[in-house]
């Protein structure tokens, strides 16, 4: 939106309170107080392996692979979990995109078993910070 902007910050920040400066072409436009956390996961997409976005017409199979697109991981290791509908799925990767500053990628193994058919909330944690639900679905 016109009223928000993105930030992708340098891996020397610190966590804590920060003072933004917003410029345009060297003109300072704003400057804003901020605080700056070790991560904020956030999760945008999932894709199915083959390719189609993940929703009820395209569900993803119990033990198949989900590409997760997302931002806010932080900019160091830290302990990274993800869980469907309170099952964990193990991440077979957690990285950067190529090409793509900022955009992080996981690849998860939908839990098989347990999880019956059904659209389930997908989470993320990264060092104890909880993302908001991204709704996937399961066959």
């Amino acid at each position: 939106t016109s009223d928000s902007v993105a930030v992708l910050t340098p891996p020397t920040l610190e966590s804590g309170p920060s003072n933004l400066e917003i410029r345009d072409q060297g003109k300072i436009v704003a400057r804003v107080s901020a605080t700056v956390s070790a991560a904020a996961p956030q999760l945008f997409a999932a894709v199915n392996a083959d390719g189609s976005v993940n929703a009820i017409n395209t569900p993803s199979a119990r033990g198949s692979i989900l590409v997760l697109y997302g931002t806010g991981q932080g900019v160091t290791a830290q302990p990274t979990s993800v869980q469907i509908y309170g099952y964990q799925a193990d991440i077979l990767y957690s990285g950067a995109v190529a090409g793509y500053p900022g955009l992080w990628q996981l690849n998860v193994r939908v839990p098989g078993g347990f999880l019956p058919p059904g659209t389930y909330p997908l989470t993320v944690n990264v060092g104890g910070a909880l993302s908001a639900s991204l709704y996937v679905s399961v066959i």
